[in-house]
């Protein structure tokens, strides 16, 4: 995922796609 787009919610989704 890319953390630098979206909001918040899209940073706890990035971080779990990296999981």
């Amino acid at each position: 995922g890319n953390r630098l787009r979206g909001g918040p919610q899209m940073i706890q989704l990035s971080l779990d796609s990296k999981r």
